[in-house]
């Protein structure tokens, strides 16, 4: 994954989050319920990019707030590949404006 520029545009940004999120699904086990409720949740949002029916910002928002949410609901605990990544694809949905 290349590095994300903070002026970068929705095209760059929906990149870095598909590659992310598909590594992070590759990473996760499965072996609870929370861990699939996660994957599922990141396929949902994985198609919701990959539809581009909103704008990524929108739909980064909404996955910040729902991995949260599924996170603490589900007491799920990532490992730390996975939480560095999932560190990063929360990193994207902030855009400055230059001031």
């Amino acid at each position: 994954m290349s590095q994300i520029k903070w002026f970068s545009g929705g095209n760059e940004r929906k990149a870095a989050a598909l590659s992310l999120i598909v590594t992070i699904q590759e990473e996760l086990t499965e072996n609870t319920v929370g861990e699939r409720k996660l994957k599922a949740l990141l396929s949902r949002f994985y198609n919701d990019l990959m539809s581009g029916t909103q704008s990524v910002p929108l739909t980064l928002s909404r996955l910040n707030i729902s991995v949260a949410d599924c996170l603490l609901q589900y007491h799920v605990v990532l490992s730390a590949d996975n939480a560095e990544r999932m560190e990063k694809l929360t990193k994207l949905s902030q855009i400055r404006y230059g001031y």
